[in-house]
């Protein structure tokens, strides 16, 4: 790739981040549309153009502050506007990264490295971008941040520009306990910036880990075990799975480490009732099958019938017996007169993976961060309490209720937990230690008489989640 194509690809990049601020469209969508109009682009400058559209979205404030020296919050559809600047900007800070000892670990750089380019016409071509829009020379750049991670436990506005996080976030979680010091949001902050891995999930009734792993390498696959959990398999380099033989013959599904530990979380044993009252895809329902052998029954529930018709293709892929779907209406109705829901009171687990902001996925979907504004988050909340409270009916006597979020927000999590259980005395907080035992899971820092859990995306290299397990008196 030539220095021409350099100026194109950042350009293009810079046009996709813009779209993508502003827009209400869903961003996988509007990615993928824009991509398709890009004809002259090959494959693999497609690839980069997305990958460097993310990247700088994700980093936008950082780079905001890069360039302007303003410690200012992001305004996502006023802000837009910058990106001509703020791609380049955050390219440039890529390449001139300090604590980057090998810039071809570096995804995006190794993606320009592979298609020909050269560091240094990365650098020459993010420079010239730059100073057409008005922009700084790089290396003031690389002082302002260099100043600002000298910094960076100064105070909690230092720390939310060094890991672009919205004010109001940072806010909520120090109001909130979870980030008590400065020092508490670089952590969380830079969990949520690194790249997400691609984990597999070995479907175990049909292939081990251990056969599986085998397998992948056999097609020439770099992959290792997932260091905690049982059958999780992570890639250590992007690769299209679901075509794979592997993949049709059932060995695997595609599932987040985060995911997988909500569906041990369950406490699920084989011949149970199980309940997944916001299936989505699938994807934990699928994972609770497995973990019960096929045995029992296994209901999920959505109100998006197109992904329920998903979940039982991939049932049906897998031969299972045990699954069943039914569609609902947004009041939790049957939407067909002819489909029934579980009995009430008569489920032995019922998950609740409540509809959320997705907080805890901002490192793939970063437009999430500065899009969100409390006023949702409030309305999201109320809407997760009552399906929190509506599926809870369905726990029997003695019977587990799990609720959980992908998001990393108080309001969506512990508040709504601490209103559910003030208006349900028949449910009681229950530990999470004994239904990860079952499977040999030991998490740091979690103890035995702990009932919810956030956990963070550093914990076992996932998205972000949050958890808490009760159970019904008899």
């Amino acid at each position: 790739m030539n220095r021409e194509r350099i100026q194109s690809v950042i350009s293009q990049a810079s046009e996709l981040a813009r779209l993508l601020m502003r827009s209400s469209q869903p961003p996988r969508k509007l990615t993928a549309e824009y991509l398709h109009g890009r004809k002259r682009a090959t494959s693999s400058e497609k690839g980069i153009i997305s990958s460097l559209a993310h990247h700088a979205i994700l980093n936008w404030r950082l780079s905001a502050y890069a360039l302007t020296g303003s410690t200012a919050d992001i305004r996502p559809r006023e802000d837009a506007e910058q990106a001509s600047a703020v791609v380049p900007a955050s390219l440039i800070s890529l390449l001139t990264d300090s604590a980057a000892e090998d810039l071809s670990n570096v995804e995006i750089i190794n993606a320009f490295l592979e298609a020909g380019s050269h560091p240094e016409d990365l650098l020459e071509a993010a420079t010239r971008r730059l100073a057409e829009c008005g922009g700084p020379l790089p290396e003031v750049l690389t002082d302002r941040i260099e100043t600002l991670k000298g910094e960076a436990e100064a105070s909690f506005i230092t720390a939310a520009v060094l890991t672009s996080l919205p004010d109001w976030v940072v806010e909520t979680w120090h109001d909130a306990g979870i980030a008590a010091t400065p020092a508490d949001v670089l952590l969380l902050g830079r969990s949520l910036s690194r790249p997400a891995p691609l984990t597999l999930r070995a479907n175990t009734m049909i292939c081990s880990r251990v056969r599986l792993l085998s397998k992948l390498r056999e097609e020439g696959l770099q992959c290792d075990e997932h260091p905690i959990l049982p059958d999780a398999v992570v890639m250590l380099e992007r690769s299209t799975l679901t075509d794979s033989p592997l993949y049709e013959s059932g060995c695997f599904e595609v599932q987040d480490a985060g995911s997988q530990l909500i569906g041990l979380a369950c406490g699920a044993e084989s011949k149970m009732h199980v309940y997944d009252a916001c299936a989505g895809g699938g994807g934990k329902t699928m994972h609770l099958a497995n973990i019960m052998r096929d045995s029992g029954s296994i209901i999920g529930s959505d109100i998006e019938r197109n992904k329920l018709r998903g979940m039982m293709q991939r049932g049906a892929r897998l031969g299972l017996r045990s699954l069943s779907a039914v569609a609902v209406t947004p009041s939790g109705e049957p939407f067909h007169t002819h489909d029934r829901l579980p009995e009430i009171a008569g489920q032995d687990v019922v998950l609740v993976d409540a509809p959320c902001s997705g907080f805890g996925t901002v490192r793939r979907s970063p437009t999430i961060k500065w899009k969100l504004t409390e006023r949702t988050i409030r309305r999201l909340s109320e809407k997760q309490f009552q399906i929190l409270q509506r599926n809870a009916a369905y726990v029997r006597p003695g019977g587990v209720l799990l609720y959980a979020t992908c998001s990393l927000l108080p309001a969506e999590n512990q508040a709504v937990i601490a209103a559910f259980l003030r208006e349900h005395s028949e449910f009681s907080a229950e530990p999470l230690a004994p239904a990860f035992d079952m499977h040999h899971v030991t998490l740091p820092n979690l103890s035995d008489a702990q009932t919810q859990l956030m956990l963070h995306p550093s914990t076992l290299d996932s998205d972000g989640f949050f958890m808490a397990r009760m159970r019904r008196s008899s």
